[in-house]
């Protein structure tokens, strides 16, 4: 069975449990998928999950960062001048502009899952457009039924979900096997992930499957 959605992800693993009309366990797969999407998405830094958008902000004021955002990379005024931000701490942030410190072009900083970015061109726009790039999270649910790691490593999914699976019906050694083989499948992937977006050596993911 092809796995690349929601729906055959959930398929393929009541086959492969031979308990395709269990209701107990489909009600409890997308607790399954949110359980690896977990550990996936906590360290995954990769060109699988880095999105680009924009932001509607105006200097000096704390705005929301986009919905599933995990880490900024990038952040640009979109213009005439064309500036990129640096990220500072908001005590840094607060004393560069108190102080009337112009040397910065454009500094931002993130509190509570909020940005705050101040720019010292003259005249800005308000509100301004700012371009964003930045680590997301993606997850898989009935109503996003796909996204690209699911697209590409299917079987990191699938692994995934059939530990999690075999730990809800106390069947802990399967669990143990299937975990084994998504930190396995998850490392190749961020290795390849790795090698393809910066042609380094491989970024890692901390291994706490959790057994019996």
């Amino acid at each position: 069975m092809a796995i690349s959605d929601f729906v055959s992800l959930g398929n393929a693993v009541a086959d492969w449990l031979a308990r395709p009309t269990d209701t107990a366990l489909a009600a409890r797969f997308p607790d399954f998928v949110t359980l690896i999407e977990e550990k996936l998405y906590v360290e995954l830094r990769a060109g699988l999950n880095e999105i680009v958008g924009t932001l509607s902000l105006t200097s000096g004021v704390y705005s929301p960062l986009p919905t599933g955002c995990l880490e900024v990379r990038n952040i640009a005024l979109v213009g005439n001048p064309y500036i990129t931000f640096q990220q500072v701490s908001p005590y840094v942030q607060d004393g560069l502009y108190s102080s009337g410190d112009t040397g910065n072009t454009g500094i931002y900083s993130v509190v509570a899952n909020q940005i705050r970015m101040d720019v010292s061109v003259s005249n800005p726009p308000t509100p301004f457009t700012a371009e964003i790039i930045y680590y997301g999270w993606q997850p898989l649910s009935a109503t996003q039924t796909t996204n690209p790691v699911i697209l590409k490593y299917p079987s990191v999914y699938f692994y995934g979900c059939m530990a999690e699976a075999c730990g809800y019906i106390m069947d802990w050694q399967s669990s143990e096997i299937w975990g084994q083989r998504f930190l396995t499948a998850v490392d190749k992937m961020v290795m390849s992930e790795a090698n393809l977006q910066h042609g380094g050596g491989p970024m890692r993911m901390q291994q706490d499957f959790v057994g019996p």
